[in-house]
C-alpha cells in the first residue's frame, strides 16, 4: 500500500491546516481481505493534529475528488482524495479543518453531529441528541448551520446518546433515519421523513449487540446499506454491514426490515469504532463502501479509513 501525507493547505482564514500522517494496514495484500461477500481493498490509520478525530459521517464527491469528514465535535475536514480504478484509496492531500457556526439562536449549539448528507450549497448534518437534521451552508469562508431541515423525534424511548446516528437521503426525496437505540426484543425503530413530516415506519433488527451508526444508498437508488458497530472488553470493536431493498422501506409501522448481512469486521480486520459510511462506484464499475471510524478523541483508539468492494454475491 502507498504511504500518504495530507499536506497542510489553508483555503480561507477560518480554516485550520490539518497535516495528517497515514499508515497502511500491515499485511493487506494485492488480493485484499475477504469480509463476508465483500473484499477490503484498502485500509489506513490516520493521525492528525490535536483537534483531529471523532469522525462519524462522510461525503465523497467523486467528480471533484473531494472527501469531507464530519466530526461529532462539529467540525468538517476537507481533503482531496485519489481513488484508483479498482477502488483503493491512493492518496489524500490539501487537508483543512473548519468549525461549524450557526446563524439562528434556535440551532445553537451545533454539536453531537453524526450524519453528513451532500446538498446544494453545503450539507445536511444530523444531531444525535437533538434528533434533527440541520442545513449547513458551506462556501470559501464559512460552514454555517442556517436552519433545521427535519425533526426525527417521533418515537418514544429514543433519547440522549441513543439518538439518530444513521440518516441518509432517499431516492425521490425524503430521508430515512435509524437511531443507535435498541429496544427490548433487539429492535431499532425506523423513521421515514417526506414532505416535511416524519413518521415511525417499522423496525430494523441489529445483531449480536450491534447498533446502527450510519446509512447509505447505492447509486441506483435500490439498496439501503446499514452500518452497525459493537464493542465489548472480551471481543473488542466490531462492525456489521447489512442491506435492505429500498422498496421495503415504509411497508408498515410494525414490520421488521428484511435486512441481509453482507459481512462483519473485527479488530483483527482493522476495525475500530466504525461510525461513518458512504457508497461509491469505482472507475472499473465495481460498487464499494468507504468507512471511517470515530476515535472518540481517545489515545488508545484510532481513526481508520477503509474501502470495501461489494462483490457479485452481495445483494444489490
Amino acid at each position: 500500500m502507498i504511504s500518504m501525507l495530507l499536506a497542510a493547505s489553508a483555503l480561507a482564514a477560518a480554516d485550520m491546516p490539518a497535516p495528517i500522517r497515514v499508515r497502511a494496514f500491515p499485511g493487506l495484500g494485492e488480493n485484499g481481505l475477504e469480509i463476508g461477500c465483500m473484499t477490503m481493498v484498502s485500509g489506513h490509520v490516520l493521525f492528525g493534529p490535536e483537534a483531529f478525530g471523532g469522525y462519524s459521517g462522510m461525503h465523497l464527491d467523486e467528480e471533484q475528488k473531494k472527501l469531507t469528514l464530519l466530526s461529532d465535535r462539529a467540525h468538517l475536514l476537507f481533503a482531496d482524495v485519489e481513488i484508483s480504478d479498482e477502488g483503493e484509496v491512493v492518496s489524500l492531500s490539501n487537508g483543512v479543518m473548519r468549525e461549524m457556526g450557526f446563524a439562528a439562536r434556535e440551532i445553537r449549539p451545533v454539536r453531537d453531529t453524526e450524519a453528513l448528507i451532500g446538498a446544494d450549497g453545503g450539507f445536511f448534518v444530523s444531531r444525535e441528541r437533538r434528533q434533527d437534521l440541520v442545513m449547513v451552508e458551506v462556501d470559501d469562508l464559512r460552514a454555517e448551520a442556517v436552519r433545521i431541515e427535519m425533526n426525527f423525534g417521533v418515537v418514544d424511548g429514543v433519547e440522549g446518546n441513543g439518538g439518530y446516528e444513521g440518516v441518509t437521503a432517499l431516492p425521490g426525496g425524503g430521508y430515512v433515519a435509524i437511531p443507535e437505540t435498541v429496544f427490548a426484543g433487539g429492535l431499532s425503530p425506523v423513521v421515514i421523513a417526506k414532505d416535511g413530516i416524519a413518521a415511525a415506519s417499522g423496525f430494523h433488527k441489529p445483531r449480536d449487540e450491534h447498533a446502527v451508526t450510519d446509512l447509505s444508498v447505492d447509486d441506483q437508488g435500490e439498496t439501503l446499506l446499514i452500518l452497525e458497530r459493537a464493542y465489548s472488553r472480551a471481543k473488542g470493536p466490531r462492525a456489521r454491514i447489512a442491506a435492505v431493498p429500498v422498496g421495503e422501506l415504509g411497508s408498515g409501522a410494525t414490520d421488521v426490515l428484511p435486512a441481509e448481512e453482507l459481512g462483519r469486521l473485527t479488530f483483527l480486520d482493522g476495525a475500530d469504532n466504525m461510525e461513518g459510511m458512504t457508497f461509491f462506484r469505482a472507475k472499473n464499475g465495481a460498487p464499494h463502501l468507504l468507512l471511517i471510524s470515530d476515535d472518540n478523541h481517545n489515545d488508545i483508539q484510532r481513526t481508520v479509513l477503509m474501502s470495501l468492494r461489494l462483490n457479485e454475491s452481495c445483494p444489490l
